[in-house]
């Protein structure tokens, strides 16, 4: 194969994955045009898919309403700008496994897009808040083990505790314990 046939074969197949592209964000960007119409308060950006399954229940409500669960007892995930200032708040006066808005189970970024220009945040604040996030839930983790992070706003991490010199039988103990009561109540 000559090399001037090798170019032309790369040069269609770049345009065929551009425009493959364009396509598929045109798309995508149409159908979040669309959500935003119909489902009130919501921002003009791409399509995702909780928007589009809420979508699907408010126009086809008859045709989904009967096969899909909504969790509602149960505060699943929350809203990062709304979570992120209160998580020193949270640790102080609240714990994991409370199932409501005093503990959120995950925090959502909806609105963050680092890795673009067409965010409604700035990066640096969605990094940051990020970061914070990450740390609210490593604590959780790294509480087992006798530490926690300095604050959340650092990787650097600090004992908290020196109850055991090794943490995975602690651990160990700890699940050993909370079977034996659960099974007594």
């Amino acid at each position: 194969m000559s090399v001037r046939r090798l170019v032309v074969m790369m040069a269609k197949a770049h345009l065929c994955s551009t425009l493959f592209l364009w396509h598929y964000l045109s798309t995508l960007f149409a159908a979040g045009e669309l959500l935003s119409k119909t489902l009130k308060g919501r921002p003009i950006f791409e399509a995702d898919d909780q928007s589009a399954l809420v979508y699907l229940l408010v126009t086809k409500t008859e045709e989904w309403a009967d096969k899909v669960f909504l969790e509602n007892s149960y505060y699943l995930h929350g809203y990062w700008a709304i979570l992120v200032d209160k998580y020193e708040e949270m640790m102080e006066k609240h714990h994991p496994g409370l199932g409501d808005h005093r503990w959120p189970f995950v925090t959502h970024f909806v609105g963050c897009k680092p890795c673009s220009k067409a965010g409604d945040y700035s990066v640096q604040r969605c990094l940051t808040q990020m970061e914070r996030a990450f740390n609210f839930g490593d604590n959780q983790i790294l509480e087992i083990y006798g530490f926690k992070h300095r604050s959340l706003g650092t990787k650097k991490v600090k004992r908290v505790r020196n109850d055991t010199s090794d943490p995975l039988q602690l651990k160990a103990e700890l699940r050993q314990a909370s079977s034996k009561g659960s099974r007594s109540s």
